[in-house]
């Protein structure tokens, strides 16, 4: 039941943040903006927080390599 409403919280913050997005980029409430300045905006945000999610590759790497189009 807690994760239920950790992700609950989560939608309602993001739904707010969004909102004060759309505000800021086009000067609009959610019910006066188009479908386009709605996903412009959740984009912006989108890009926002996945930028500070950024995690360093450290260690080794593994590489995959076929060769089927050599046959």
């Amino acid at each position: 039941m807690n994760n239920v409403k950790t992700i609950i919280e989560r939608g309602v913050t993001m739904n707010l943040e969004l909102k004060d997005r759309l505000e800021q980029i086009c000067g609009k409430t959610l019910i006066e903006a188009s479908n386009e300045e709605i996903y412009i905006s959740l984009l912006n945000l989108v890009q926002e927080k996945s930028k500070n999610k950024v995690v360093e590759d450290k260690g080794r790497k593994l590489y995959y390599v076929s060769a089927e189009f050599l046959i």
